[in-house]
């Protein structure tokens, strides 16, 4: 059961994780304000460093979070390695693992293990400082070049060896440098912000690294009065533009076009929206936009259509509220700065789950409270084995649930209502392991059962636990009491394989819970008493069980659960911790709550895509 049991829930979760991107909603949401220890509502830049602590740039200094509390930094008059200005515009750790905050008098980099910071100002004096005090984002290439820029509209290179920076002025009218990227031909990519035209002219300008020279470039003249806020180059070479004065663009940069998209995230007799503050690539395909005004925009590069983020948490409505960026951490948590409501925590980990319930009078609801088994349909649905309930099939499109029960007096019904394993073979019938009457298969067109029970064709078992279908379409089946039986549905023919007293190559015990497929004739089995490879060919069986004498073998007596991860390693949950077992060396590695686990009893166990 717990083998089917993690399977549900892998298909459930990864389809909210993949829907997730796309489908905000899904995700656990909380909001980190002053009332948590925030500094201050107004949250201008997220990063995450080598750490793993979150840092907040707020409008009134500095905050990390260590996913308990806050540790805020601000400036102090008094104290010339305090911030240099608590209003916060960015903050970046760049591969030396230097943390560097801008502010809007300054540029800070934090001293390592102190709570300190390095300032760094304008200074006409001084050829080697900043350009200008405002600055406005800082940059690494993919030469871990640093790169910042300012509100003069320079860009400012750092040398790390002189602690000093060259100052490359730009082109005619450009000022306020909100955002540097760069190309697949390594060029930097420069977005200027000029908010009032009549200061200088914003738009996007290539520089080029190597001759230290502005380039002339065709999308210069029609994104000059642009106010850009934020550009993100994809894989695609596509340039894409946030801009606070008129929405949303995209540039090819191979064949230098500019395409300009109507933000109207489809809401009746809502205007288009100017006002778009940063943009995040979310996945492959989906850019994320916060906005000034109209919440968070989700917008699909290859339909090219808007959505809007609806969803209303902790009371506090998102689709009219403003925000200023978007950060993604390294756990795929998202984390969106607002303007005066702190920070949204968008974490796929908690994402919504709908729940089933015992209703036996709707047609959405279970037919039983207890639920002993799930399978996945090739279809879609849910199976779902119930405990007195008889079996549940869940169809997720109509989200109603068909039930199937032992009716009396009907021979093609299902045999008994008490479900102990379920499992759908290659041509989509049902197998169903029950609790006194061996096993069941519902018919590809679930009309009828066919019954396979004590005295039929599997002996005196009556209580199926799991099934497994090879490539000879042989079913090995795991039973209580009975060992592992092997099933020739073609033919009717059955055998059990029991424990046999001194005979080393039996199997360990006679109550199979699980079966994992080594190769096509090596299959894994998990017994109340330990492990062991069958061979099926031989007949025979190689066991690993649990030696109170050796501190190297199996930590617990029962064995609930198998899988077999990327490498070939075996991991098995037991009655006493997490074991992995290596094939090659036949080492057992322990883990228990003192390593972290939450119990000692594993139940379920599943591999994911990462080999987690």
């Amino acid at each position: 059961m717990g083998k089917e049991l993690f399977r549900f829930f892998l298909v459930l979760y990864l389809t909210l994780i993949c829907s997730a991107f796309s489908n905000p909603d899904k995700f656990g949401a909380d909001y980190l304000t002053v009332k948590d220890g925030l500094l201050n509502n107004y949250v201008n830049s997220v990063f995450q460093d080598h750490q793993g602590f979150i840092w907040f740039g707020t409008d009134e200094g500095l905050s990390r979070y260590d996913g308990y509390g806050f540790l805020n930094l601000i400036h102090d008059s008094q104290n010339p390695n305090s911030l240099s200005h608590n209003i916060i515009n960015y903050i970046f750790e760049d591969s030396h693992q230097q943390l560097w905050v801008s502010t809007r008098s300054g540029l800070n980099r934090l001293i390592n293990d102190q709570q300190g910071f390095v300032r760094y100002f304008a200074s006409v004096n001084d050829a080697g400082s900043l350009s200008d005090n405002e600055v406005f984002c800082i940059y690494e290439d993919r030469e871990h070049n640093l790169w910042i820029g300012t509100g003069d509209g320079a860009l400012n290179f750092y040398h790390r060896e002189k602690d000093q920076f060259s100052r490359y002025l730009p082109p005619d009218k450009k000022s306020e440098l909100r955002s540097i990227t760069e190309d697949k031909q390594g060029r930097l990519l420069l977005g200027y912000g000029a908010w009032v035209q009549e200061q200088g002219e914003g738009g996007v300008c290539i520089f080029d690294k190597r001759t230290k020279r502005y380039l002339p470039t065709p999308v210069d003249e029609p994104t000059q009065n642009l106010a850009v806020m934020k550009l993100i180059a994809d894989q695609e070479d596509n340039l894409w533009i946030a801009t606070y004065n008129n929405g949303f663009y995209q540039y090819e940069l191979k064949n230098n076009k500019l395409t300009a998209f109507e933000v109207t995230p489809n809401i009746a007799e809502q205007a288009p929206i100017k006002l778009i503050n940063s943009i995040l690539e979310v996945g492959d395909s989906t850019i994320w936009l916060a906005t000034d005004g109209m919440g968070v925009l989700l917008f699909d590069k290859q339909t090219h259509a808007f959505s809007q983020m609806n969803r209303t948490v902790n009371n506090i409505g998102l689709s009219n509220s403003s925000f200023t960026n978007i950060f993604i951490d390294k756990t795929g948590i998202i984390w969106i700065g607002s303007v005066n409501q702190g920070v949204l925590k968008l974490d796929r980990y908690k994402c919504k789950i709908d729940r089933l319930e015992y209703n036996p009078s709707s047609v959405s609801g279970l037919s039983s409270k207890s639920v002993m088994a799930l399978a996945e349909s090739k279809d879609g649905g849910i199976w779902i084995g119930m405990d007195q309930g008889g079996v549940n099939y869940y169809n997720r499109n109509t989200e109603r649930i068909t039930s199937y029960h032992n009716l009396p007096g009907q021979p093609n019904s299902l045999s008994d209502n008490v479900i102990n394993g379920l499992y759908e073979n290659h041509a989509g019938e049902l197998l169903i392991g029950t609790f006194l009457n061996g096993f069941d298969i519902l018919d590809a067109e679930r009309k009828n059962f066919t019954h396979y029970g004590p005295g039929n064709t599997v002996g005196s078992a009556t209580y199926i636990n799991c099934f497994l279908e090879d490539q000879d379409e042989v079913y090995w089946i795991g039973s209580r009491r009975q060992g592992l039986i092997r099933f020739n549905r073609k033919t009717g023919e059955s055998y059990s394989y029991k424990h046999e007293s001194g005979n080393k190559y039996s199997i360990p015990n006679n109550h199979v819970l699980t079966i994992i497929e080594e190769s096509d004739k090596l299959l894994w089995v998990a017994t109340f008493n330990g492990f062991a490879l069958f061979n099926k060919e031989l007949g025979t069986f190689k066991s690993w069980q649990h030696d109170p004498e050796n501190p190297e073998s199996l930590s617990g007596v029962e064995i609930y659960a198998l899988c077999k991860d990327h490498k070939g390693g075996i991991w098995l949950g037991t009655d006493d911790g997490l074991n992995h077992f290596d094939p090659k060396t036949e080492k057992i590695t322990h883990l228990r709550t003192a390593d972290g686990l939450p119990s000692n009893t594993i139940k379920g166990l599943l591999i994911d895509d990462q080999n987690q």
